[in-house]
């Protein structure tokens, strides 16, 4: 159960930042990209490089689920993504890297299309 609480707690704080650096981008950014969500997963990738380097090496399972599972989780699922596509590569699994890659992007691109038309359709 704390493990859980670690990981709640964790969510959401990065939740929150993650909302609040959107609201942010929009007043001062142009929305003519995503900026809030680019700026949150760029950030979250090297947040959650430095907090692997960092706490993995220490094995300290409370900070790893606080921040780097919670935290992280929240703010960004890309920043997830990009650890594990770089164990891949630094493991030399050069063929699992790129179908990670290749189905979470696409994959997930064409899943949110068909959801967005099943919705419409049911919702019609």
């Amino acid at each position: 159960m704390k493990n859980i609480l670690l990981v709640g707690l964790g969510g959401f704080a990065g939740s929150i930042c993650r909302y609040l650096v959107t609201i942010y981008s929009l007043r001062v950014l142009a929305p003519s990209l995503p900026y809030g969500t680019l700026i949150v997963n760029l950030v979250g990738s090297a947040l959650i490089g430095l907090l692997a380097g960092a706490l993995l090496k220490m094995n300290n399972q409370f900070y790893q689920l606080l921040l780097i599972t919670g935290f992280c989780g929240g703010f960004t699922t890309f920043s997830s993504f990009s650890i594990e596509g770089l164990r891949l590569l630094k493991e030399a699994q050069y063929y699992q890297y790129v179908t990670y890659v290749t189905v979470s992007v696409f994959g997930g691109l064409v899943l949110c299309l068909l959801g967005v038309w099943i919705a419409q359709k049911l919702l019609a």
